[in-house]
């Protein structure tokens, strides 16, 4: 029996997206208690990867209905309901794990070491690696790229626990707020704003309402947390641009976040602290 009443939401899928390229990532929500997502993505036409499987037969029921052979586990950091699936996927199908080589002290052996600027060949398009600390000290995000007349364009960034929805994640297990502020701060200036962001749960609303609280003349805020509860979070994806506009860990000059901080604040890493520890409490 597949666990907390399984459901596959197919936000991505295996045809091609509107403008009749190849969708670059597959994803779909766990129903979990912490509302993960999981994802996958094509290594050639028969063969995928899974990013952070949770629960086995969600991965296995999801390649025998698409007609794919699971032949790499990627981590992307060490939190349990991250590498929860690991050993037993690993296990039966016999697949290789790539992570960055800083998990080797959590899981042990792996087949491939994934460090920044690594850039590896899929289908329909390219992956590059970001070391991406601050959740964690092992933390990767993925950019995925098109090729579109022979050059490549930032599509999809799975970014897992990183960046949110609307927010970003805690520092509370190993993590370090002044790292993560770095790397936020990179994220936003090297990825173009119609990069398509993946986040590892399902936290916008949350999110939204926290922005809200510290910057309440957010209207674009205001008006994607309206229609996120008229689709349905599951069904709402952003895009860098849009998180530009309503999550506050972006927004550090925002004149009105300032004004509404309990600490004053003198650099916009006061500033990135400070929600940080707020939304720790929200």
């Amino acid at each position: 029996m597949l666990p907390f009443g399984f459901k596959l939401f197919p936000l991505s899928c295996l045809k091609n997206d509107k403008k009749g390229r190849p969708v670059l990532v597959h994803k779909f929500y766990t129903d979990s208690p912490l509302r993960n997502y999981n994802y996958l993505f094509d290594l050639n036409e028969d063969d995928v990867a899974a990013i952070d499987p949770l629960f086995p037969e969600q991965i296995e029921s999801w390649c025998q209905s698409n007609k794919k052979t699971l032949k790499v586990i990627l981590v992307t950091h060490e939190h349990p309901d991250h590498i929860h699936g690991l050993k037993e996927l690993a296990t039966k199908f016999d697949t290789e794990v790539w992570a960055h080589p800083l998990m080797k002290a959590h899981i042990g052996h792996l087949d491939r070491e994934l460090n920044e600027g690594d850039e590896i060949e899929v289908h329909g398009g390219s992956l590059r690696i970001l070391h991406t600390p601050g959740h964690t000290p092992t933390h990767i995000c993925l950019l995925f790229n098109q090729i579109i007349n022979e050059k490549k364009k930032q599509a999809e960034l799975v970014a897992m626990d990183t960046v949110f929805n609307a927010g970003v994640g805690h520092c509370k297990l190993g993590g370090d707020p002044k790292i993560l502020y770095k790397t936020i701060v990179r994220l936003g200036s090297e990825l173009e704003d119609q990069v398509i962001l993946h986040p590892g749960h399902d936290y916008i609303e949350k999110n939204l309402s926290f922005t809200l609280t510290v910057e309440p003349d957010n209207t674009r805020a205001r008006e994607v947390l309206a229609e996120v509860e008229k689709v349905g979070s599951l069904n709402f994806v952003t895009t860098i641009g849009l998180e530009k506009e309503i999550n506050t860990f972006f927004r550090l000059d925002s004149k009105s976040i300032r004004e509404n901080l309990p600490n004053s604040v003198e650099s916009e890493e006061d500033v990135f602290i400070n929600l940080r520890k707020l939304r720790d409490n929200f």
